[in-house]
């Protein structure tokens, strides 16, 4: 019975690593690019002009950052990174970007509101 119970555990242990090696084998052929980029990577399109890094108090809850973002009529277009910083975009017809600025930086639960530079 002994041996039986042994065999049939090596079994299992041959079938799973099979299948973690073909698994392995399959993610590195598809060759599609992962579908993320660190803020360290030369960005492949470029930020959209009047875009402003912010980053939101911790304890900002995603409904208050949604609230936020709705009443100054702008629009996530990319984030958060490792410092939970956002790019935000104003939405036709919003404010300037310099009284967007102004009002972020004062809103509560705002840490820090950065215009991008803009490269020409």
């Amino acid at each position: 019975m002994g041996g039986w119970l042994v065999r049939g555990l090596v079994a299992a242990v041959v079938i799973q690593a099979i299948g973690i090696g073909i698994l392995s084998v399959k993610v590195h052929q598809d060759g599609v690019p992962p579908a993320y980029h660190t803020y360290s990577q030369v960005p492949t399109s470029p930020t959209p002009p009047g875009a402003i890094h912010v980053i939101p108090d911790a304890g900002m809850k995603v409904s208050e950052w949604n609230a936020l973002v709705h009443a100054m009529r702008l629009e996530v277009v990319g984030g958060p990174n490792d410092v939970g910083a956002y790019t935000v975009v104003p939405v036709a017809g919003a404010s300037a970007r310099a009284d967007v600025l102004q009002r972020l930086r004062s809103a509560q639960g705002i840490r820090m509101a950065e215009p991008v530079a803009d490269i020409h």
